[in-house]
């Protein structure tokens, strides 16, 4: 069991700490004193009002930022949030056309200075530049140039962290990036849920 009284480096004055009950973060007892999983129903609040849940999770902590106390993950399903929630998912959706023309400028830029630089090909330059961490890539945006000039080795670096970007929100993805994204990350996004 956890002990308050030994937190960090030594014993804690329990006195001094208003005394509440502790979060319960996988779900709690409601009214008819049944235990449910709270995660669950999160999850399909998201998907039947089509949220992204990352921009509703960072939207959640903005709002909460000045306060004393962390929010409770009830709210990620609360009807009361839902117009922050579809606001946040609608501006994620924005950001996301706008940070591939960004990154497509910093690939771009960089495979330029190669060329100029080390009198690279093309291609060569792409490779380095995607491969260049100075760059501030995605890892989605890398996998997807890698891919783009047939590295499939140097893909399969950053296919993990792509993958998951992807997953994050795969219509939108879909939507913006469209034939940028590679068939076998679609399909391997499809898989994985």
């Amino acid at each position: 069991m956890f002990d308050m009284r030994t937190i960090g480096h030594g014993s804690v004055d329990m006195s001094t700490y208003v005394f509440r009950p502790n979060a319960m973060w996988d779900g709690g007892v409601f009214r008819n004193k049944r235990y449910a999983r709270i995660w669950p129903s999160i999850g399909q609040f998201m998907l039947a009002h089509s949220l992204i849940p990352a921009s509703c999770v960072e939207c959640m902590f903005v709002e909460f930022g000045t306060r004393d106390f962390a929010p409770v993950p009830t709210i990620l399903k609360s009807e009361k949030w839902l117009p922050r929630f579809i606001e946040a998912s609608a501006d994620f959706a924005e950001q996301v056309m706008k940070r591939r023309e960004l990154e497509h400028e910093r690939w771009r830029s960089a495979a330029i200075l190669a060329r100029r630089s080390y009198g690279a090909e093309m291609r060569q330059a792409s490779l380095l530049s995607a491969m260049d961490h100075s760059c501030q890539l995605s890892p989605l945006f890398r996998y997807c140039i890698l891919q783009s000039i047939n590295e499939p080795s140097m893909a399969a670096k950053f296919e993990e962290g792509a993958l998951r970007q992807y997953a994050s929100a795969k219509s939108i993805y879909d939507e913006k990036w469209q034939d940028f994204i590679p068939a076998s990350l679609s399909l391997r996004a499809k898989e994985s849920r």
